[in-house]
């Protein structure tokens, strides 16, 4: 899982670049669409800190705050090139292109979603032994991982895929508590589930902004 918080965190610092290379989104002629250096600046250094510090910190819930944190930077570098092939002063049915800006944005883009996928592959395996009561013999109990998962995966439906990638993570390490647990826990169906739904949605959401950088244009004036 480390691997893919690197790939992370590498997205993060390519979307400083165009502070360097320049900042031009889209273009049009000669119109351009120009990114503001506080937005680069802002989102590049959060992703590439948060998934750093994810990756380097011995604890499960600094992996799957990673995966949170993934997801966000890949929704934000296409959100940014959507935005700037929307811009106002386009015209409607004409061929816009992506500058130098944007460029750096979609590969930004492609290793979010590569670290995203190494992510979701690697979640955190947690290994806990059987559950026991106070007198020693092993209790039947249900995972608590598998129950968010699924919850979590969701609630992508109505956070627009936002959690759905916690809620595969989630699910991938409930059904490891699962078989660690020696018979001793359920809730495998339900992170099938939230496996299911995650996944779905995932891909889902990642199809639809990768389509968006390569399709958007302004919307009709009214």
């Amino acid at each position: 899982m480390r691997g893919g918080l690197g790939f992370a965190a590498l997205s993060g610092l390519v979307c400083l670049l165009p502070l360097a290379v320049g900042r031009v989104l889209a273009t049009q002629g000669n119109l351009e669409s120009v990114g503001h250096p506080a937005s680069y600046a802002a989102v590049g250094i959060t992703v590439a800190v948060l998934c750093g510090a994810a990756a380097g910190l011995p604890f499960a819930w600094a992996r799957l705050a990673g995966v949170g944190v993934t997801t966000f930077a890949l929704m934000a570098f296409a959100l940014m090139v959507i935005s700037g092939r929307s811009e106002d002063a386009f015209s409607r049915g004409e061929s816009i292109s992506l500058g130098a800006g944007g460029l750096v944005l979609v590969i930004a883009f492609i290793l979010a979603v590569a670290g995203l996928v190494l992510q979701l592959v690697g979640a955190p395996r947690l290994g806990r032994p059987p559950a026991a009561g106070g007198d020693g013999w092993p209790v039947r109990t249900t995972s608590g991982y598998c129950v968010a998962g699924m919850v979590v995966s969701i609630c992508g439906v109505v956070s627009v895929g936002l959690t759905a990638p916690l809620g595969v993570a989630l699910s991938v390490t409930g059904l490891d508590d699962v078989d660690s647990g020696a018979g001793t826990r359920g809730g495998r169906g339900m992170a099938v589930a939230g496996l299911i739904v995650g996944i779905v949605i995932t891909a889902l959401l990642v199809l639809v902004l990768a389509v968006g950088m390569g399709v958007a244009e302004p919307t009709p004036e009214t």
